[in-house]
């Protein structure tokens, strides 16, 4: 569904996928759950940022609702509860400034490094340069497969109705393995994103009326 100045997700629709792909990456997401929750725990605006449409960061509305910890709003689901809950009221726009950096594979396929990712949530930092141990999933992680060096970021249709604004993303300069991600580390310069967005089902949402430009970077608003 779309909106004046946002999309959302919408139940048995599919995920949402952009079409650029990306691998080492800065994105930036904005998300608002319902301003009159429904539902307790998982089922409270419940939906997920899967960079490379593996790894995933939980977003729920999480304010005073409990539920377990890996789980809430900010976990890398199933691995790293977040170090704080910065969760606003239900309704309130919220921010995820993620910066990630994709596993390597030697030509065979065997792993040379993990995946890594910091994350700002409100601004505040509740994931730091932790090492994700494979693609995210309920109750177990699956273990590393090899696989493309960029894939695209997916929004996950967890039937709940999610809100999302403000979605752009730049490259990261290629490191070793093993190289620390912080905020503060280097970054090839921007550059403008597909201006449309595809569901997994059948429909197709085109959203070019909905995005802007910020200098270099074209970005979903």
């Amino acid at each position: 569904t779309v909106g004046d100045g946002y999309f959302a997700t919408v139940a048995g629709t599919g995920y949402i996928h952009t079409q650029e792909a990306f691998g080492d990456v800065q994105l930036h997401v904005e998300w608002a759950t319902p301003a009159s929750p429904k539902g307790s725990g998982q089922g409270r605006g419940n939906s997920g940022v899967f960079l490379m449409g593996l790894y995933e960061i939980q977003v729920l509305d999480s304010y005073q609702n409990e539920t377990y910890a890996d789980g809430q709003a900010a976990a890398v689901y199933a691995e790293y509860p977040p170090m704080y809950n910065a969760s606003r009221p239900p309704g309130e726009w919220q921010s995820y400034d993620i910066f990630f950096r994709r596993p390597r594979f030697d030509g065979k396929g065997m792993l040379l490094g993990p995946a890594r990712l910091t994350l700002l949530h409100n601004g505040i930092l509740v994931q730091d340069n932790v090492e994700l141990t494979g693609p995210n999933s309920w109750l177990t992680n699956a273990p590393y497969k090899a696989h493309a060096d960029r894939l695209p970021v997916s929004l996950q249709d967890h039937s709940n109705p999610v809100r999302f604004r403000n979605i752009w993303a730049r490259d990261l300069a290629d490191q070793p393995a093993n190289a620390m991600i912080t905020p503060s580390g280097p970054a090839h310069h921007r550059f403008p994103l597909t201006l449309s967005i595809a569901t997994s089902g059948n429909t197709k949402a085109r959203t070019d009326s909905i995005f802007r430009s910020r200098g270099k970077v074209k970005a979903f608003l």
